[in-house]
């Protein structure tokens, strides 16, 4: 029996998340690949007053790579995390597992199936969100800070599912496959996505260096 759609997409999360703990996290220095272990490298993040201080950690995240190769970006390093705390000490706990065992898809999902009703128990318990963070710094140390959070998983993927699909129709996109990054040149385009893609965030802000954006 196929599970709601609501359900499908958080295995396809939490299993792309145990699955990930198998690689090691991507990152470029002077434009050259580096490479760190799983959940390593923890460290904190503020993501504003409403969700404050937050523990991340080392993923292999995509868009290290086409941050790199679409606009050219000479250091990146991308993190993950989860709460409660505990969430990532279990997390960091598995990358001690076999990696042919953290490599298997048919595992992986029944281990996201399984932890479902957990962390719907531990959501009701104590809230949820989902946050993400994007920091560049120029040269002479000026910074653009974007910083988006939502309540619920499911109905921010589709709205930001929809506002790619709604701007595909405007013709803001072009045929082909693309990385987001390269999908959107048009800083005009960009706007309008932004604006359709962040509907229903409880916090969406964006703070850049005087200057930074003629730079």
């Amino acid at each position: 029996m196929p599970f709601p759609p609501s359900l499908s997409l958080f295995f396809c999360c939490a299993s792309a998340t145990f699955l990930i703990l198998a690689e090691q996290a991507l990152s470029y220095r002077d434009g050259n690949p580096a490479y760190f272990p799983a959940a390593s490298d923890f460290k904190k993040v503020n993501f504003g007053q409403a969700l404050g201080d937050r523990t991340v950690f080392r993923m292999n995240i995509i868009e290290a790579v086409s941050c790199h190769e679409v606009l050219g970006v000479p250091n990146i390093d991308t993190y993950f995390g989860t709460a409660p705390e505990g969430w990532n000490y279990l997390l960091k706990a598995m990358t001690l597992l076999p990696q042919w065992l953290l490599r298997d898809r048919d595992l992986m999902q029944a281990l996201a199936v399984f932890s479902e009703p957990v962390v719907r128990l531990t959501d009701m318990l104590v809230g949820s969100a989902n946050a993400m963070k994007v920091t560049a710094t120029a040269k002479d140390g000026s910074t653009a800070v974007m910083t988006y959070a939502h309540k619920d998983l499911e109905e921010c993927v589709g709205i930001a599912t929809a506002a790619f699909a709604a701007a595909a129709l405007r013709g803001d996109i072009k045929t082909g496959i693309w990385y987001p990054e390269e999908a959107l040149r048009d800083e005009a385009a960009r706007e309008r996505l932004l604006a359709e893609a962040t509907r229903g965030a409880f916090l969406w802000e964006q703070h850049v260096t005087p200057g930074l954006k003629n730079k």
